[in-house]
C-alpha cells in the first residue's frame, strides 16, 4: 500500500501541486466513477483524458465497431482495430489499460436503450454524453433526472462544438436547451463532417468541467461554445425553463417510450443496424471452421462475427445485433440479417433466452 501511495504521489505530482487539486482532490478523482457513453472520436479522447487525470473507475459504452473513418479523429483507435472490426468499447479499454495502474476501465459493447440506461449509469458520479445521437441524449437527460446524476452534453460538427454540464434540478437540463429533437436532416457527422482538432478542444473542455466538479469546484449553468475555425471559446448562461417538460413538469417522455424498431441508420456511415426479433445470445468461439454456403467469413473474434453475405458485409455481435455496411435501405438490411441468422441457425449456433 505504501508503494502505491508513493507511486500515486509521484505520477500525479504536477496535478497535486495545483492548489485547487492537492492530495485530497487527487484522491477524490481516484475514488470517482464516470460513465462515458460513446467511444468514437469524442468518447475515446474523453476517456483517455479521464484516465490520465487519475479517475479511478471509467465505464465506456458503445454499440459499434471501429472503422477507418474513425482513425483521423481518434486518439486511441488505430488502423488495425478497423481491419479487425474491433468493438469501439473494447479497443478503447485495451489502450486505456496501458496508461496507468490506478484507473479501472470497464468496456460494455451494448446499445443504450430505455431498458438499460438506468443500470448503465446507476453507479456513476458523472455521466458523459459522447454520442452523435439526439435520441440517446434525451434518454440520458431523462435517466439523469430520474436518478439525480450530473452529466455532460458534448456536441461536435464541422468546426463547431458545444459543452454543457448539467446538474439535475439545479441547472438547466438538456430539454431546457432544446425542448424537442431537431428535424431529421441526417446525422451531423455525415452532413457537416468533424475536424479532429475540434474533437480534442471540446473533449478537453468537457473533461475539465468534470474534474472541477469531482474535486468540488463550481461548474454548470452555462453552455460553452467552441469555434475552432476562428479559435474562439464563448460561454453563455442558460437558465432553467420553468415550463420545461422534463425538469420542471416531471415528464420523462423519452425514458418511458417503448417503441421497438428492428432497424436504425448509424451515424457517420452508410450502414444500418439491425436488431433481433427476440433476445438471443451468440457465441463465436467455436466458429473458426465456419463453412456455410453463401457466407464468406472475414473475421471471427469472441465479440464479433464479420462476414459477407448476399453481396453485403455484415458484423454480428454477441447480443444478436448486426451492422450491415454500405447500405441505406433498411428493408434490404433486415432481409440480409434474417438470411444470415437463418443460415447460422441451421448450424445451431445461437440460443434464445
Amino acid at each position: 500500500m505504501r508503494y502505491k501511495i508513493s507511486k500515486l504521489l509521484e505520477e500525479y505530482s504536477r496535478q497535486i501541486i495545483i492548489k485547487e487539486i492537492g492530495v485530497k482532490g487527487q484522491l477524490k478523482l481516484l475514488s470517482s466513477k464516470v460513465v462515458v457513453i460513446g467511444c468514437g472520436a469524442t468518447g475515446s479522447t474523453v476517456a483517455e483524458l479521464l484516465v490520465r487525470a487519475g479517475v479511478g473507475f471509467i465505464k465506456v459504452v458503445d454499440r459499434d465497431f471501429v472503422e477507418l473513418s474513425n482513425i483521423p479523429r481518434s486518439h486511441l483507435h488505430v488502423e488495425g482495430d478497423a481491419d479487425s472490426a474491433k468493438p469501439k468499447a473494447l479497443s478503447c479499454a485495451e489502450k486505456l489499460s496501458k496508461i496507468n495502474s490506478f484507473s479501472k476501465v470497464v468496456p460494455l459493447i451494448t446499445e443504450v436503450t430505455q431498458s438499460n440506461i438506468e443500470d448503465l449509469i446507476s453507479d456513476a458520479d458523472v455521466v458523459i454524453d459522447a454520442t452523435d445521437n439526439y435520441e440517446i441524449r434525451y434518454l440520458i437527460n431523462d435517466a439523469a433526472l430520474k436518478l439525480s446524476k450530473p452529466w455532460v452534453h458534448i456536441g461536435v460538427g464541422g468546426w463547431y462544438g458545444q459543452v454543457m454540464f448539467i446538474k439535475p434540478y439545479e441547472t438547466a437540463c438538456f430539454r431546457c436547451l432544446l425542448p424537442q429533437p431537431p428535424p431529421d436532416v441526417g446525422d451531423a457527422c455525415n452532413v457537416l463532417g468533424v475536424m479532429n482538432t475540434l474533437v480534442s478542444m471540446v473533449a478537453s473542455i468537457a473533461v475539465n468541467e468534470v474534474i472541477k466538479y469531482l474535486v468540488g469546484l463550481e461548474v454548470g449553468n452555462y453552455l460553452i461554445f467552441v469555434d475552432a475555425l476562428r479559435t474562439q471559446v464563448s460561454k453563455f448562461k442558460v437558465d432553467r425553463n420553468p415550463e420545461c417538460p422534463s425538469c420542471s413538469l416531471g415528464r420523462l417522455d423519452f425514458l418511458s417510450q417503448r417503441e421497438y424498431r428492428r432497424t436504425k441508420v448509424i451515424c457517420g456511415s452508410n450502414s444500418i443496424q439491425v436488431y433481433p426479433s427476440s433476445q438471443i445470445s451468440l457465441k463465436f468461439e467455436d466458429l473458426q471452421d465456419l463453412d456455410i454456403e453463401g457466407i464468406d467469413v472475414i473475421s471471427i473474434t469472441p465479440h464479433t462475427l464479420r462476414v459477407r453475405i448476399d453481396g453485403y458485409e455484415v458484423t454480428l455481435f454477441n447480443d444478436g445485433r448486426a451492422i450491415v455496411s454500405s447500405l441505406t435501405d433498411e428493408k434490404i438490411a433486415l432481409k440480409v440479417y434474417e438470411s444470415l441468422l437463418s443460415k447460422l441457425g441451421s448450424r445451431g449456433e445461437h440460443n434464445e433466452y
